[in-house]
């Protein structure tokens, strides 16, 4: 029996370092969900939703339930009270992609629950750490997408990259940056959490400049 012990502890923590590897890749693929485009599907199927479904095999779902249980108990049962309640008067509409919808808002839940158990494995310096390495990783990333965005849009009259609106008011032709992102206004929205993030977290991490 003894001798099984260090095999399994070495099964734990690569699957623990699994764990750790995918979090972060999916803390990253959400500045990211233009990247995948499926004949049928467009853009609906994202790079988030690939690396979830790879996450699957290894939560530690005890510890996580135990965790979520004992810090997010009250939040939890609130937001899960709405989501039944915005539920239901989707299936009374009758309108599928209200439906779907309102399914989606779970699935963000259950992203919530993993992630708060991720990070609460970390101690504060170490959490501001990681987060400000991703912040800047995808800062730069997007800083590239829309360099060649612009460049492609301006040299060769568009891009996969840019939002074109033509003949916009005053203003004449507008080029919006989507990046790596499918709306402009959810790359605003990605940016702001960088930027905000970025901030808070200047004064506590050795990362400052």
């Amino acid at each position: 029996m003894t001798n099984n012990l260090p095999l399994l502890n070495n099964n734990k923590s690569i699957s623990n370092t699994i764990f750790n590897f995918l979090c972060a890749l999916l803390i990253v693929s959400v500045f990211f969900t233009n990247l995948i485009h499926v004949r049928q599907m467009g853009t609906k199927l994202q790079l988030t939703e690939v690396i979830f479904l790879l996450l699957n095999p290894f939560i530690p779902y005890k510890k996580l339930i135990g965790y979520n249980l004992k810090h997010n108990r009250n939040f939890i049962i609130i937001v899960l009270v709405y989501l039944a309640f915005d539920l239901l008067s989707s299936v009374l509409s009758r309108d599928n992609s209200a439906i779907l919808e309102s399914a989606g808002r779970f699935y963000l839940l259950i992203l919530f629950t993993i992630l708060s158990y991720h990070f609460s494995t970390y101690n504060k310096a170490l959490f501001l750490e990681r987060v400000t390495k991703l912040m800047l990783f995808c800062s730069v990333i997007i800083i590239l997408f829309a360099t060649y965005g612009y460049t492609e849009a301006f040299t060769k009259g568009g891009s996969r990259f840019i939002n074109t609106a033509h003949d916009y008011p005053y203003f004449g032709t507008m080029y919006r940056l989507i990046g790596p992102t499918i709306y402009p206004t959810m790359l605003i929205s990605c940016l702001s959490v960088i930027i905000l993030l970025l901030i808070g977290a200047r004064p506590y991490t050795p990362l400052k400049k």
